[in-house]
């Protein structure tokens, strides 16, 4: 976006304009200020601005925090499609059915320890997460180790 040492603003506007179409960024317009937005439309164009770059490695935490069911389904759709180019993703969430719908291999933590590891989410439900996230469970050494590797 500089030609000559200056800003290109016509390459800037153009690109901007197209990330607004392609994320379905809803505003009048690339000259309106962020934070005027509502907060499901600054999510996606964070989402925006870190997936336009192709990334290899995405680090993801809390994408869809405090945005409403139509946003939320947007961003896990364009996450799904970097991973599915071939970007690594590494998602945090709070939001357990939002780890399910993304995640194809789980880790849990507790108490800064890994307590289970999943390679296949399928068989994952809610209520096996929790056991583990409160530290009621801990899965047996090899099945975490071959999990992880």
């Amino acid at each position: 976006f500089v030609r000559h040492g200056l800003l290109d603003n016509r390459a800037i506007r153009t690109h901007a304009t197209e990330l607004i179409a392609h994320f379905s960024v809803r505003t009048p317009g690339p000259d309106v200020a962020i934070g005027t937005l509502s907060g499901g439309n600054m999510q996606k164009v964070v989402v925006a601005r870190e997936l336009s770059s192709k990334p290899k490695v995405l680090l993801v935490a809390h994408p869809t925090r405090g945005v409403d069911l139509g946003a939320t389904e947007f961003i896990w759709q364009r996450i799904a499609e970097a991973r599915d180019q071939g970007a690594s993703v590494l998602l945090t969430s709070a939001d357990l059915s939002e780890l399910l719908a993304l995640a194809d291999r789980m880790i849990v933590i507790y108490r800064g320890r890994i307590v289970a590891a999943f390679a296949n989410t399928a068989e994952v439900t809610p209520e096996v997460l929790g056991r583990y996230m409160l530290g009621m469970a801990e899965q047996p050494h090899d099945e975490r180790k071959a999990a992880l590797a």
